[in-house]
């Protein structure tokens, strides 16, 4: 057995509730259990993996076991200060008649054998656009919340008195959004239905919430990776949540996301059922285990050169930020679309401080490092994937 077996047939183990069973009857040795401590930490899964190797009676008192119970712990911990948060974030905006929508892990974790498998680093809640201003006042008067500095297109973010954040959504149409999954995501309050006991919580019904999950996931790989944490999420959704197969499938063949869920599927089969792999999951879990659990820019680069960018451009586009972009940067934009060339040039003396300088110049010199074997494969991962 792999390493790469042994892990998937590890978090199988547990995430399936006792349907899958590891095949690996034979402790690990501790150079084996170091590689998989190693890949585990990197997609923040450990502490899954540390639940099935006790089960398995395969940690003792070395150092690397104490690694993974110390992981186990963490996100034990951790997810009690997020589900305190995101209780107290609930009750807040329902008591004071503000329409809200839990995303991503906030509804994903509720599924999960135990809320502790997983975790996350944050909370995403959307709230109306009109809303989110005295949404996020009242977080602060009320439960001492802190606004952190800077805003994006689509969220602020404020930190809670545990130090959780909160990224506080007033759009799902991000800057970078795959184009043909803005007009599924616009009118998203249209769609979006009461839950049980609740005045003002909504949720996404069945389909669109995975088809929200499945753009996510898409736009991760684009960016550098999205981690394996997003296939267990996928497993997870597929096997628990009750929606529309025909439905959804008539989503993500709107949103051109059909052959890339497809695909995630197939590689969710590989790891968590024992499937054979083809081509794409071939292509598809070798991108995805290099990337960790939030990508990096190597990956993301060789996409950028598989989608046919050239190391030219690549640096102009480093060098001149796109409209959307620059307004991340400087949000006052936004009223004056004229001063898109002031703040450009604005923009260039900060790239002048040293600091911002590296950073600019690491980007240049890792798309510039990109051979034409990764650009092929990243090429090939795309045209199988059909996403871009």
């Amino acid at each position: 057995m792999t390493l790469n077996n042994l892990l998937f047939s590890l978090i199988s183990s547990e995430i399936s509730e006792g349907i899958a069973q590891t095949k690996y009857d034979k402790k690990p040795d501790e150079e084996t259990l170091k590689k998989l401590y190693k890949t585990a930490k990197a997609h923040d899964v450990a502490h899954i993996v540390c639940e099935a190797l006790e089960k398995q009676g395969f940690l003792d008192d070395g150092e690397i076991s104490g690694k993974f119970r110390k992981k186990k712990l963490v996100a034990m911990y951790r997810t009690e200060q997020i589900v305190y948060d995101y209780a107290s974030i609930c009750s807040c905006l329902e008591e004071n008649g503000v329409d809200f929508l839990p995303l991503k892990g906030s509804v994903i974790r509720d599924l999960y054998p135990e809320k502790w498998m997983r975790t996350s680093c944050d909370i995403d809640i959307l709230v109306k656009r009109e809303d989110c201003e005295r949404a996020g006042r009242l977080l602060c008067e009320k439960l001492s919340f802190k606004r952190k500095d800077g805003q994006t297109l689509h969220d602020f973010q404020l930190l809670s008195p545990t130090g959780v954040l909160l990224e506080l959504h007033y759009t799902l149409i991000e800057e970078d959004c795959l184009p043909k999954i803005s007009p599924f995501l616009e009118n998203v309050w249209e769609k979006a239905c009461l839950c049980d006991g609740f005045k003002h919580k909504y949720e996404l019904s069945p389909e669109v919430f995975m088809l929200y999950n499945t753009a996510h996931m898409a736009k991760h790989i684009l960016r550098g990776g999205c981690g394996i944490k997003s296939f267990i999420d996928l497993y997870i959704l597929e096997k628990k949540l009750d929606f529309n197969r025909q439905k959804l499938n008539e989503l993500l063949e709107k949103s051109s996301l059909l052959t890339f869920h497809n695909g995630a599927q197939k590689l969710c089969g590989v790891w968590f059922y024992g499937e054979e792999y083809d081509e794409t999951s071939i292509g598809l879990e070798k991108y995805v285990l290099a990337g960790g659990v939030y990508g990096t820019a190597s990956n993301g680069a060789a996409i950028s050169a598989g989608k046919g960018e050239s190391r030219t451009k690549a640096f102009l586009n480093n060098m001149f930020l796109s409209y959307d972009a620059l307004c991340v940067v400087y949000p006052k934009l936004k009223e004056k679309k004229i001063l898109y060339p002031f703040y450009q040039i604005k923009r260039w003396f900060r790239v002048f401080n040293k600091e911002k300088r590296k950073k600019i110049t690491s980007l240049t010199g890792i798309r510039n490092a990109v051979s034409d074997k990764e650009r092929q494969n990243a090429k090939k991962l795309l045209e199988k994937l059909e996403i871009e």
